[in-house]
């Protein structure tokens, strides 16, 4: 995930079948919000990045919360 999130390599410079699984990734927006931050090169809009991790933050949150109370030994 390191390597498809562009850290190292940018996501633009990707192979364009790879380029949607990086979108895939939190890691990417969070990547891009520190790019943005810090050089200034960040190429999608913080405010959607920090929506997408939020998103991703409650969807696993609730997949966990679900998967624990489903499993939970009483």
């Amino acid at each position: 995930m390191i390597f498809l999130c562009g850290l190292f390599i940018s996501v633009q410079e990707l192979p364009v079948f790879l380029q949607p699984v990086s979108y895939c990734i939190p890691i990417t927006y969070g990547v891009d919000i520190l790019k943005a931050a810090i050089i200034g090169t960040g190429h999608i809009a913080p405010i959607l990045s920090f929506m997408v991790l939020t998103g991703f933050s409650l969807a696993l949150f609730g997949l966990s919360a679900a998967i624990v109370r489903r499993n939970w030994i009483y």
